[in-house]
């Protein structure tokens, strides 16, 4: 009877909280619409309101009538990065200042969290940095920190290094497993995010969260003239070239996480934090109702259909995401038809081989949900069929 009672309380205990990032710096209307829509998927917010650089605290013009009007607790997070001119206490009278702010204008704050990627073998130093801070805040308001995977393995020193440092200063934190030991493979790999997990709970002595992705990049090459690697991080950009590869976080994997935790959730873990929310300006995020599935425990697809729009003398060929989550589009399409003239557009060129006219993918790219892209044009004595796939 006892055992049946203890797996009684486990099996009812809470589904995970989730929540999202807002770290748009640029309040837009899209990004205020992002912050309504995303109030009925997301138990709560964590906003980029400031960040700290080498030479000045950057604060961001957030919108706080429409964070106020979603009525969910929302966290202030503050962006330090490395080099970062800044003492703690600074930081801390501007975060205390902002949540003042915050809350007399009806935004109801819960929190602040400090994101910075501490070097493991500064972790002491960003211990003390975290003292510091704290002793500028009220103390009614709760201090939370993201962490790195990588900190798991910062050595203990005779000084008092290693991870456990930092338990004093803050009272919880947050994971970052939205990355990979090598992201030219994948940007996210749900067995690597829950061994850190594992072994994260197994060390902190405080509740905390996992940010997980919902997000792609493109990995750009090189320059001609020898410069840097890019990254395109929001923005989609097809004058690139055949260069660059297309790296998303697949609703699937990130399923497939949520699925084990709900399972067999480790001590302490009580939410989830998605990075980021999406807006209808920014392309290379999952959309809502993508993430609304995942968390509803349903795999969203997408549905990528090819259209053609009769002009005079011509027809525009187009494609469409008619599913809810974004899809690649597809390597090659043929057209079926008497055709004399082609063109190709979106990332696409012509291929003309004989009698037969076709558009073959040079750059790798997805649809979101909705979007609609215009590859091409086709002359033709009649109105033309196409078919998806090797001519």
């Amino acid at each position: 009877m006892i055992v049946a009672a203890l797996l009684g309380c486990r099996a009812s205990a809470p589904p995970l909280e989730h929540e999202a990032y807002v770290w748009q710096r640029a309040w837009t209307p899209a990004v205020e619409q992002g912050v309504a829509a995303g109030a009925a998927v997301f138990r709560g917010l964590r906003v980029h309101a400031l960040a700290a650089g080498r030479d000045a605290l950057v604060l961001h013009d957030v919108a706080l009538s429409s964070l106020a009007a979603t009525g969910r607790p929302i966290v202030v997070v503050a962006r330090v990065e490395v080099g970062a001119g800044v003492t703690g206490a600074e930081l801390g009278g501007a975060l205390a200042s902002i949540v003042a702010r915050w809350r007399a204008a009806g935004v109801d704050v819960v929190g602040v969290e400090i994101d910075h990627d501490s070097p493991s073998s500064r972790l002491s130093a960003y211990a003390g940095f975290l003292e510091e801070l704290r002793g500028s805040l009220p103390a009614s308001i709760p201090l939370s920190i993201t962490a790195l995977p990588t900190w798991l393995d910062a050595p203990s020193t005779a000084e008092g290094g290693g991870l456990e440092v930092l338990w004093a200063a803050v009272d919880g934190s947050v994971l970052q497993v939205h990355a990979n030991d090598d992201p030219s493979e994948a940007l996210f790999e749900p067995l690597q995010a829950r061994r850190w997990i594992d072994r994260w709970a197994a060390r902190v002595p405080h509740p905390f969260q996992v940010a997980v992705p919902a997000y792609g990049v493109r990995l750009l090459g090189g320059s001609s003239d020898g410069g840097a690697p890019g990254i395109e991080a929001e923005a989609l950009r097809l004058d690139r070239g055949p260069g660059g590869v297309e790296l998303w976080a697949e609703p699937r994997d990130v399923l497939a996480l949520l699925e084990g935790l709900a399972h067999d959730r480790p001590v302490g873990l009580d939410g989830i934090v998605w990075f980021r929310l999406p807006t209808s300006a920014d392309r290379r995020a999952w959309s809502l109702s993508a993430i609304a599935s995942v968390i509803e425990g349903t795999l969203p697809l997408a549905s990528i259909e090819v259209g053609i729009e009769s002009g005079p003398g011509s027809h525009d060929l187009w494609l469409v995401n008619r599913g809810s989550a974004r899809g690649l589009v597809p390597d090659e399409i043929w057209i079926e038809g008497r055709c004399t003239a082609a063109d190709g557009a979106g990332g696409y060129e012509v291929v003309h081989r004989r009698d037969r006219w076709g558009l073959r993918r040079h750059i790798q790219r997805g649809l979101a949900p909705s979007e609609r892209l215009s590859i091409g044009w086709i002359r033709c004595i009649e109105r033309p069929g196409v078919r998806v796939g090797e001519g």
